[in-house]
Parts: structure tokens; C-alpha cells; sequence
């Protein structure tokens, strides 16, 4: 699976060396934030809580929806969902990976992000935010590359890939639902306080997992 992102055309080629060379900046730039905090990146509270609120709870949101393909193409027998399982199941991980960038951006050194594991408070919603991605990670990327090695041998996956997904269920439907909490905890934004919210972070997120699946 991996070898196949070597391979392509030539523009395909000069996109993704372009998309390197950008990340290689923001590695660089993470790498001096978390040296000496915002000093460096020279963020303000304006740009470190418009990327913590605005893009977590939507990398959250599809993260939680790809349980819709997930789990029918994994729990049910024949379905025809369950072609599409395995890239559900490492959108899931890209986009649980990618909150958690978020979140370590937020807290300007990334190794803070061991404090919210070490000492959590249960008031503050990345300290459950946290652990929820870390596992909801954990899972996803192992049922995912599970089920694609299964499809190289042409075997059946093994056994063990419901259970994870089962587990995974309630893992990725508390994601919106924290996210929501988070949102909630932002004065002057009446929107945000809604008690729809939550429900509407997942159906937001569904119809763009049926975009990108389908």
C-alpha cells in the first residue's frame, strides 16, 4: 500500500515534493515552538484559539463519521460497504492524528501534551479529548491496516477487528460531543452554546465522510 504513493505521474510527483517541502517548514517551525513556546512562531491568543476551536472540532467531527462506513463494512457480512472499511477506517486515523497536531499547537510546547495525560482535569475538555483521539488513533489505524492485509492475501480479517471497532464506536461518538463542550466554554459565541451542537458536528461530518467515500 505504501509503495503506491511512490508511483505516479509527473505532476503527481511535483505536488506531493511540493507538499514535502511544506511540511518539512512546519516540522522545522514545530520543532522551534516547542524549543522556547510562541516566542518563535510568533502566534497570537487570536491564531492559537481559532486553530484549537475552528479546526479541531472539524477534524474531530470526520473523524467520528467514519464510524458510518466503519463500522456496516466491518460488523455486517457481505456488505457492500466493506470494500470502502479499510479508507474509512485510516481517514478516521489521519483525521484523529491531525486534531491532535491541533491540539499540541495550542499548547505552544508539544510536550505539554504529556501533562494532560499525566495530571488530567476533569474540567477541561482537552484533558479528554486527548486520550479519546489517542485511542480512537490507536484503533482505527490497527483495524485499517489489519483489513488491508487481509485484502492483499485474500483472506478473511481476523476476528479480533470487531471487538476494536466495537470499542472504537463509543470512543468516536464522544469526539463531537467534547468538542461541543469545548466550543460551549467560549464566551460571546451564542451559536456555540446550542445543545444541537453536538449532534450537528456529526451529521456535518457525515455528509463530508459520503463526499469523500463516495
Amino acid at each position: 500500500m505504501i509503495e503506491q504513493a511512490f508511483k505516479g505521474r509527473r505532476n503527481y510527483r511535483i505536488w506531493s515534493l511540493a507538499l514535502l517541502v511544506v511540511a518539512a517548514g512546519g516540522v522545522y517551525a514545530s520543532a522551534l515552538q516547542s524549543a522556547d513556546g510562541f516566542v518563535h512562531t510568533g502566534m497570537g491568543n487570536n491564531a492559537i484559539w481559532g486553530l484549537y476551536h475552528a479546526q479541531l472540532p472539524f477534524l474531530a467531527s470526520i473523524a467520528a463519521a467514519s464510524l458510518a462506513i466503519l463500522v456496516p463494512g466491518t460488523l455486517q457480512k457481505h456488505s457492500f460497504l466493506a470494500s470502502l472499511a479499510p479508507l474509512a477506517a485510516f481517514l478516521g486515523a489521519t483525521a484523529s492524528a491531525m486534531s491532535l497536531l491541533f491540539i499540541a499547537a495550542d499548547l505552544g510546547i508539544q510536550r505539554r501534551i504529556l501533562t494532560l495525560l499525566l495530571n488530567p482535569s476533569p474540567g477541561a475538555p482537552a484533558s479528554w479529548q486527548v486520550p479519546l483521539l489517542l485511542l480512537f488513533l490507536a484503533l482505527t489505524l490497527t483495524v485499517g491496516w489489519a483489513q488491508v492485509g487481509a485484502m492483499r492475501k485474500g483472506v478473511k480479517p481476523p476476528v479480533w477487528i470487531r471487538s476494536a471497532v466495537m470499542v472504537a464506536i463509543p470512543a468516536g461518538i464522544a469526539l463531537p460531543v467534547i468538542s461541543a463542550f469545548t466550543l460551549a466554554v467560549v464566551p460571546g459565541s451564542e451559536l456555540w452554546t446550542s445543545a444541537l451542537l453536538a449532534p450537528r458536528l456529526m451529521a456535518r461530518g457525515l455528509r463530508r465522510e459520503q463526499a469523500l467515500c463516495c
